[in-house]
């Protein structure tokens, strides 16, 4: 298979970034900025913090793991998000992708704006002139800033993302294969398929203003769909059953063309926000999982339907479970679909759940899986019957 890089220069992209320190912030948060992607034919730079922890339990050689973090639209680089890894035993870095400084002040040489404008609209003047093309420059420096650390280990280094930050982190996962992990929260590809920018008649930018022809080029060059297939390593993603942005069909579409290991994490009407964003406990779980097999989400082996019953196994045992379903018609737009949670019995010692699937012209269902660390995983949707 050809590797597909859209309009990025990848080795370009790879190569050793000049840091300019910024100072330091009152909790001993290193500030910088580096130089990215040129936009309306001037240089720009990116700001973003950086630390490494205080101590680490995953030093090894005198290298701790990174992680880079991907905020969200309307956000920013966040400092305590560092600070949080940083506890954690990780170096950090976490940049902003909207041209601010850490006072939210405008760079006199900023990128694009993290608007809709910026990420739609710009395609008119240009594909590099987009805000997708340079946040993925920017990621893919940040990740050079930290491997480039004497500190920091470059064979252990990954990435998460809130909301358009899932969107990027889906993204750059397909295009930046250092990582050794990526968790996407929210955000995912396959746009046209089932997001707010598509299907939501009242919005005000995306691809209903953008036609068909753009919309076409945005999707070739910006949508993780044209790049994800291209994963091997482990992703989580992470979302709820009615998020606004990004529905389960482009969810599930993004998830299922990864090429490594899935991990799905999925709970009732999580609501869509920074905090809710970076604070499951599944996210630190996986990382510490996939860099140093400390105890694992739970984990399906297999799932299928039979008899108008759900039927999933587990590698492990289970301390419990539940069903997730909603049997509102099929078209109904996504985030106002009734769905509901019931628990289920374990059997088989623990390790399956059979379940009888309600009776419905349509559903779709899936089960929330605890271990005995107490953390939780999805299985995969099914849906049975049509409404037409």
């Amino acid at each position: 298979m050809s590797i597909q890089t859209g309009p990025w220069d990848i080795n370009a992209l790879r190569q050793p970034v000049t840091v300019t320190d910024q100072g330091g912030t009152p909790n001993g948060v290193q500030k910088i900025t580096y130089a990215n992607e040129p936009y309306r034919g001037r240089g720009t730079s990116v700001f973003a913090y950086m630390s490494l922890p205080k101590t680490s339990a995953w030093e090894r050689d005198g290298k701790v793991p990174g992680i880079v973090l991907i905020h969200g639209g309307g956000g920013k680089a966040y400092e305590y998000w560092v600070r949080m890894w940083n506890d954690a035993g990780y170096a950090a870095i976490a940049m902003d992708l909207g041209g601010c400084d850490g006072e939210d002040m405008k760079l006199p040489d900023y990128g694009p704006n993290q608007e809709h404008d910026g990420k739609f609209d710009h395609l008119r003047v240009g594909i590099k002139e987009c805000w997708s093309y340079h946040a993925i420059a920017a990621i893919f420096r940040a990740h050079t800033i930290l491997a480039q650390l004497p500190q920091v280990d470059e064979n252990r280094i990954g990435m998460t993302g809130i909301s358009w930050g899932g969107y990027l982190t889906c993204l750059a996962a397909g295009l930046d294969d250092r990582n050794k992990f990526a968790i996407p929260v929210y955000g995912c590809g396959h746009l046209t398929a089932a997001s707010t920018w598509m299907n939501n008649p009242e919005a005000e930018s995306g691809f209903n203003i953008l036609g068909d022809e753009l919309t076409e080029l945005w999707m070739e060059n910006f949508d993780p769909s044209s790049y994800i297939e291209q994963v091997t390593y482990p992703m989580l993603f992470v979302n709820g059953t009615n998020d606004f942005a990004y529905h389960p069909p482009a969810w599930q579409n993004t998830y299922l063309q990864c090429q490594g290991p899935v991990t799905l994490v999925q709970r009732l009407r999580m609501d869509h926000g920074h905090w809710e964003g970076q604070t499951p406990r599944e996210i630190l779980a996986f990382v510490n999982n996939i860099l140093h097999q400390t105890p694992d989400l739970p984990a399906w082996t297999e799932q299928y339907q039979e008899d108008g019953k759900l039927i999933a196994r587990f590698e492990e045992p289970l301390t419990a479970a539940s069903l997730l379903y909603t049997t509102d018609k099929q078209h109904t737009w996504w985030p106002e679909k009734h769905w509901q949670e019931v628990p289920v019995q374990t059997c088989e010692d623990g390790q399956a759940v059979i379940v009888d699937l309600p009776k419905s012209d349509w559903g779709c269902a899936f089960i929330n899986a605890i271990n005995q660390d107490n953390l939780l995983a999805s299985t995969p949707h099914t849906q049975w019957g049509s409404d037409g």
